[in-house]
């Protein structure tokens, strides 16, 4: 304790008890600078503490909201793969001829014709035979 500081303080005297000793009526400039500190510090911490409450409260409905969506997901996921095993199982039974039958023929057959621009009697394309190429002269 410096000097300045037990000058606010009143010093035992021979007629009061020594654990009787009490701070003098003036509040030292200590006081009030702790004071005043504890002011700025409490305007400047409170805001903050405020915006941690919001965002701790944003986090919690965020993290509700991923639960929702994972169970979500999780029940579109067992539908896609029950609609890929139909399709596969529909596949199947259409590639495979029922047993027991003949599978029908084809009722429009595509027949295998000669391309009409190869062979010995090759075709010139139209724009050429337009033009006259191709005939004796």
């Amino acid at each position: 304790m410096s000097v300045q500081e037990t000058a606010h303080v009143s010093a035992p005297s021979a007629d009061t008890p020594e654990d009787d000793v009490r701070p003098s009526d003036q509040p030292s400039t200590d006081i009030m600078r702790a004071e005043a500190m504890a002011s700025y510090t409490r305007s400047v911490v409170e805001p903050l503490v405020a915006a941690l409450e919001r965002s701790q409260g944003r986090v919690s409905e965020l993290e509700r909201e991923v639960g929702t969506l994972a169970e979500r997901m999780a029940g579109l996921e067992r539908v896609r793969d029950a609609a890929i095993a139909h399709a596969a199982e529909l596949e199947a039974r259409l590639s495979v001829p029922p047993a027991g039958r003949d599978p029908k023929p084809d009722p429009f057959p595509v027949p295998n014709l000669p391309s009409p621009n190869v062979g010995p009697r090759r075709r010139l394309p139209w724009w050429r035979r337009l033009l006259g190429e191709g005939r004796p002269h």
